[in-house]
């Protein structure tokens, strides 16, 4: 299995199709075996789909993607996982050990799912309260 991470520095890009290098992951028996960073500046989307693809990868792991990516890099076959924020090889952890999702923020070992907040964030805004005298 190859699995592809666009990248913007080490972090997983923001956008499929504008990051300045793509990470390619091969993987055997849920370990990493050898790693490739391609550099796709200058590069169109079609162009980028088509690196993707000559390089017989199957797994996306990206942030935002338009739907017309979407829709041709599901309809040659890939399987794509969007949404997901966070430092590529902590990304790359996850996905290793079967714990990555759509949408998943990873940071520092631990996951987030975007949109949701912890009960101890009300206290934090509360007003403060007044001394009596």
């Amino acid at each position: 299995m190859k699995i592809a991470i666009p990248l913007f520095g080490s972090r997983v890009s923001p956008r499929f199709g504008y990051e300045p290098e793509m990470l390619i992951v091969d993987i055997e028996e849920r370990k990493e075996i050898n790693r490739q960073t391609f550099s796709t500046t200058g590069l169109g989307i079609p162009q980028r789909i088509s690196l993707l693809s000559s390089l017989s990868v199957n797994t996306l792991i990206c942030g935002g993607i338009d739907i017309l990516c979407l829709r041709s890099l599901s309809g040659r076959g890939f399987q794509i996982i969007p949404g997901v924020i966070g430092e590529a090889d902590e990304v790359l952890e996850y996905f290793l050990s079967g714990k990555l999702k759509e949408g998943q923020c990873v940071r520092g070992g631990k996951r987030f799912r975007r949109g949701r907040r912890s009960s101890s964030s009300a206290s934090f805004f509360s007003p403060p309260q007044q001394e009596k005298k």
